[in-house]
């Protein structure tokens, strides 16, 4: 398998139809380490999707299901459909290996809401039937979007799993980048959006995912630029406030400097994080939870495929971090730079001297936890 490559992003953003052409520059195709497998999932023409699937013997690949954003009245994926810095952060630099699906769907105002939400999860269930045939888990699954497709992969990830097909135990997290959290808000650009998709006002609490959310739905990472002028950061903000209400599992990662597309808003200054560490760390967060939840490699908090010192240190380094935190009066708090999902090895949401003591006493002795 090929190393980890620096991409560049390219996106081209008009008021009110926001297109965010969201891929780099990188052309050269995937290569014989994948099969690259197209799929529709109805008649209509935007009711298809690509699946890029590692080739591995033997092995079964939990999905990763992106969907392009563009306002809900475009979608331009252009050629190479896993330019995006995260999609090849996920296919060639995951710690561990992952499938990438990138699924198109019905646009308004020519088809009103709730038609993109039915698509998606038409998607996904197509998915899960293709799943036997491609090594593919049909049962672990996340949704990932930009724009107003982070919006669609919230409402997907907020389904009822009884309607994503047999047996479906849930989605295993969302990753939103920059998408409409509230529709409520007095804002241009989404009120502009609520029109194309044909939003009645005793919709607009239904299709607002911060307004939906409950204990029960999957890990949440909410990505945003603290200066997009799209889509504003306060959407961001507000789903985590939701999230921390509701005791949900998650990050959320306030880009500084950042745009729509996290390029910089003022290009006198540097985006922090850059866009890099962005992609390295939303794919920490889908391949923490579409990984084993028991079983010796949670211990492998380093990802090095041993488990020793170098674990211990990395739970050291974590401790007391946090992947979001919102204060008494309301002011919300990103991540902390030391954030790693991997060292909560047991799983309660918070880094402490249990985890460290977890991974000691495996260091200790191999055959005592299992």
């Amino acid at each position: 398998m090929r190393g980890c490559i620096i991409l560049f992003t390219v996106s081209v953003l008009s008021l009110g139809t926001a297109s965010a052409v969201f891929f780099d520059e990188y052309h050269a195709p995937l290569g014989e380490d994948f099969l690259v497998i197209h799929f529709s999932y109805g008649d209509d023409i935007q009711q298809e999707g690509i699946v890029a699937v590692p080739r591995g013997a033997g092995e079964i690949f939990p999905i990763l299901v992106f969907f392009p954003g563009g306002a809900y009245r475009m979608i331009d994926i252009g050629d190479h459909p896993f330019g995006l810095m995260e999609l090849h952060e996920a296919l060639h630099c995951a710690r561990g290996r992952i499938a990438v699906a990138v699924v198109k769907y019905r646009l308004g105002p020519d088809h009103p809401w709730p038609a993109q939400l039915i698509d998606a999860a038409s998607a996904i269930r197509t998915l899960r039937e293709m799943a036997p045939s491609y090594n593919l888990d049909p049962n672990r699954i996340m949704t990932m979007g930009h724009s107003s497709g982070g919006h669609l992969a919230l409402m997907t990830g907020l389904l009822p799993p009884s309607l994503l097909g047999e047996d479906f135990p849930g989605f295993k997290g969302i990753i939103n980048y920059s998408g409409i959290t509230d529709f409520r808000a007095d804002h241009a650009v989404i009120s502009s959006i609520a029109k194309t998709l044909g939003l009645e006002s005793d919709q607009i609490i239904k299709v607002s995912p911060s307004l939906i959310l409950s204990e029960w739905d999957p890990p949440l990472f909410t990505l945003h630029g603290d200066s997009d002028p799209i889509i504003p950061f306060s959407q961001g903000e507000t789903a985590t406030r939701a999230m921390a209400e509701k005791k949900i599992q998650g990050a959320f990662l306030p880009v500084v400097n950042g745009d729509h597309t996290y390029n910089p808003h003022d290009p006198e200054k540097r985006i922090m994080p850059d866009r890099m560490t962005i992609a390295k760390k939303a794919i920490r967060f889908a391949r923490y939870h579409l990984g084993p939840a028991a079983g010796p490699s949670i211990y492998d908090v380093s990802g090095d495929g041993k488990i020793d010192w170098a674990d211990f240190d990395e739970v050291c380094n974590a401790l007391d971090s946090r992947g979001y935190e919102v204060m008494a009066d309301g002011a919300v708090l990103g991540m902390s730079t030391n954030w790693n999902p991997f060292a909560d090895v047991n799983r309660d949401g918070v880094i402490d001297r249990n985890d460290a003591r977890l991974v000691l006493l495996r260091i200790e002795d191999p055959g005592l936890i299992q």
